[in-house]
């Protein structure tokens, strides 16, 4: 069987997907392009929208072209955010058309006229199968060639691994803050722009600038280290998963290490909650929780390694790749 993946290859997990598929025995390859949404066109200045247009017709001639010459059986496009509905449509006609949402409805740049056109679709926000019919929940996965145990000496108590969200700011700097508080210190690695685009910031958020350690994107080989360099990871989600979890939550458990993570409705059947990741409500919750494991390195360094285990048994891209092979 063929299979073509299509998107913009965002910290390299296209990479990981196409290594997944080609582990379940399929023929795959991979039509990489720019991140330039369909939302660009609504731009009220004349020239971004015409050099928008430009680029996404580009994009999309591109990758009919490719799907003739190819020929797929199937072809999975994530997010499918630069991807025309015509486009969509034509896909549909010359090999079975997936689409995998990795954003909710609510963030993604898609076109819901593109969203139509294909004939299978899975979500990692599972309200949005309320929206999506027919749509089937599947959370990304982890790369175990990229997130994996080390033996890498522990020099940070917490850690927060990110990019900067203009939503994490504040609950950043409360964590930071209540770290401080009991005697602990926050690090936090990632890019937070808005530190360097108006310096304003670092008043409003004193405790979270103090505690950046590198104010940049890192790469996955980078994040790993941190992992393992950390005795609690902190797992913050974007505001779009409201009941879904994001690819750190596997990533961290994939990597062998202690995570602490907002108590959401999927987590409870991924995860044996409390024996395999530890969970918190609310900020007050999530201090206690650190003071805690910080003091219990024995029951900490239990969850990491049973959290390594089921990531491992149940939640690497080749689980999801068999998924996707089963469903249709």
């Amino acid at each position: 069987m063929k299979i073509l993946i299509c998107g913009y290859n965002l910290y390299g997990y296209l990479d990981s997907i196409k290594k997944a598929f080609l582990k379940a025995g399929c023929e795959t390859d991979l039509f990489l392009h720019r991140n330039v949404s369909i939302r660009k066109l609504e731009q009220k200045n004349p020239i971004k929208k015409i050099w928008a247009w430009i680029r996404l017709k580009h994009i999309n001639n591109s990758l009919r072209s490719y799907v003739l010459e190819y020929k797929p059986d199937i072809t999975l496009c994530i997010n499918a955010s630069s991807i025309f509905p015509e486009t969509a449509s034509f896909i549909s006609r010359n090999s079975y058309s997936i689409l995998w949402l990795v954003d909710s409805l609510e963030r993604v740049s898609t076109d819901l006229k593109t969203i139509d056109q294909f004939k299978k679709i899975f979500v990692f926000e599972p309200k949005d199968m309320e929206k999506l019919k027919d749509s089937e929940y599947l959370p990304y996965g982890f790369d175990e060639e990229i997130y994996f145990k080390t033996n890498e000496e522990r020099i940070y108590e917490i850690s927060f691994v990110g990019s900067g969200h203009r939503e994490r700011y504040e609950i950043l700097n409360f964590i930071a803050e209540g770290c401080k508080y009991i005697g602990k210190k926050l690090n936090v690695f990632g890019p937070f722009s808005l530190f360097k685009k108006d310096p304003s910031h670092k008043k409003s958020y004193p405790f979270l600038y103090e505690s950046l350690v590198y104010n940049r994107r890192l790469s996955p080989k980078e994040i790993n280290r941190i992992y393992n360099q950390s005795w609690i990871n902190l797992n913050i989600h974007h505001p779009q998963s409201k009941e879904g979890v994001n690819p750190r939550t596997f990533e961290i458990a994939g990597s062998g290490n202690f995570q602490l993570v907002e108590r959401k409705l999927k987590l409870l059947e991924l995860f044996d909650v409390e024996k395999e990741v530890a969970t918190y409500r609310n900020i007050g919750e999530l201090i206690e929780k650190i003071k805690y494991f910080l003091k219990e390195k024995k029951s900490l360094l239990s969850i990491s390694e049973m959290g390594r285990k089921r990531a491992i048994s149940e939640h690497t891209f080749l689980h999801r790749a068999r998924f996707i092979l089963n469903a249709i």
